[in-house]
């Protein structure tokens, strides 16, 4: 999924060993991404997106988790006893490689850093790590606390090099990817200033 502000915050030349990513400059305000930043979507305003194509997708995956790297997507399956990760053809959508999880875990978010893939459970407190390149490897677990004792949503942002996660409540919790000890965490409000959780 792209947006207007894509075009103009994406450097498409990395920075070299002299310039550091700080050093980058942040493009210009103009007219397309002013009108980018003040514009406000509501309920009323319908869909604000348009299908180009759709995908085979099995109809029993609960799906969790969704991530693309290396030409390949990664899906995180959920419930009890039917949880897994796949490993799946971006074209037709179909499974090449799959790992059950044991029944007593419910798979959720599902991210990608670097060659590793980070898998959080819904209630369990405990994450998992899979190597990209080999799925059937044992998986390195490690535990984690959250404001809910819950897992949800994750993603990950290379550019602060932290992982994004959700618990279901209404904050956006910033992890360390090394060490998954929480950093900081952000409370998310509507456009108008009113509390997500309404």
């Amino acid at each position: 999924i792209s947006s207007p502000m894509q075009k103009f915050l994406v450097d498409p030349k990395p920075a070299t060993s002299q310039q550091s990513k700080e050093e980058i400059p942040v493009p210009e305000q103009t007219p397309t991404i002013e009108k980018w930043l003040n514009t406000s979507v509501s309920i009323s305003d319908g869909i604000q997106f348009e299908v180009v194509e759709k995908l085979f997708h099995d109809e029993t995956a609960f799906l969790q988790g969704l991530c693309f790297a290396n030409g390949f997507l990664y899906e995180s399956t959920g419930l009890f006893r039917k949880s897994d990760v796949r490993k799946l053809d971006p074209v037709d959508g179909t499974v090449l490689e799959k790992v059950p999880m044991k029944p007593n875990f419910f798979g959720e978010g599902l991210t990608i850093v670097n060659d590793r893939l980070i898998q959080l459970t819904y209630k369990k407190k405990t994450g998992f790590v899979y190597n990209i390149h080999n799925l059937t490897e044992t998986p390195k677990t490690f535990a984690y606390t959250t404001g809910t004792g819950e897992g949800w949503g994750v993603t990950y942002d290379p550019d602060k090099d932290e992982l994004i996660l959700n618990d279901g409540m209404d904050y956006l919790i910033f992890w360390d990817p090394q060490t998954y000890q929480e950093k900081r965490k952000v409370k998310v409000v509507r456009q108008d200033g009113t509390p997500a959780a309404q």
